[in-house]
């Protein structure tokens, strides 16, 4: 066999070899976009700053509260990859986790809330804490609160890790 056959297989192989790892490990979003009208149910959104217009995160949900405004206020531990993401008041306020906002989900008894709610009929099946999951939203610094989120939740699937 000449050199340049020996080359040629030694390359189709590595190429074989890429792409068989990265159709392993490569876990595909599954939410590639934003539903801008959620905005449209976001109670004061003035006080959000979009640092990314739509992104997915991945993590382990560590919290769940349900807050007077309807919103599901979800803690999320993130995969190492995205711990960017945090500032200092993720780490000293929220636990070290990223905070996930799933809108209008629960009844809502703050009473300048109840119209931002009054025509958002979409619900979230929300998986339990300890769930790995994939998060897609707008990525946003909540400047009442000063810690970074994902605001308003466009989609939260459990995966397997």
């Amino acid at each position: 066999m000449s050199s340049r056959t020996i080359i040629a297989l030694i390359a189709v192989a590595c190429l074989v070899a890429v792409i068989l790892y990265v159709s392993v490990t490569h876990k595909p979003d599954l939410t590639t976009q934003c539903d801008s009208a959620l905005w449209g149910h976001v109670y004061r959104p003035e006080r959000l700053t979009v640092l990314d217009s739509c992104t997915t995160v991945r993590g382990i949900l560590e919290g769940e509260i349900r807050e007077r405004d309807g919103d599901i206020h979800l803690r999320l531990k993130l995969d190492s990859q995205f711990e960017s993401m945090l500032n200092e008041k993720n780490r000293s306020a929220q636990y070290g986790d990223l905070v996930l906002e799933v809108i209008c989900q629960s009844p809502v008894t703050q009473a300048d809330a109840v119209s931002f709610c009054n025509t958002q009929d979409r619900t979230w099946e929300i998986p339990p804490v300890g769930t790995h999951v994939q998060v897609t939203g707008p990525y946003v610094l909540d400047t009442q609160h000063g810690w970074n989120e994902i605001h308003p939740v466009n989609s939260i699937q459990p995966e397997s890790e």
